[in-house]
């Protein structure tokens, strides 16, 4: 899974949402990335899309990357 500009999306990845909403991405469903927190079991069902943590509105699931979703910083700690 990719942002608008080809970039690969990763857990761990820090994201602005629409809005002023930021948050970490802990799930990419569709490449079958779950972090240690949030296990394939307990989400696979979603079965396409990302789940975001954000501070402003706790956990987030959006279905489809689009031009709204723009990569602040990569984790470079995994």
């Amino acid at each position: 899974m990719n942002y608008q500009t080809g970039e690969t999306i990763e857990l761990g990845d820090y994201v602005e949402l629409s809005g002023d909403m930021t948050g970490v991405i802990v799930v990419v469903v569709e490449d079958a990335q779950y972090s240690k927190s949030y296990q394939k079991e307990e989400w696979d069902y979603l079965e396409r899309g990302l789940l975001v943590l954000s501070d402003q509105a706790g956990l987030v699931h959006v279905p489809h990357v689009s031009e709204e979703i723009k990569l602040i910083s990569k984790d470079d700690t995994l």
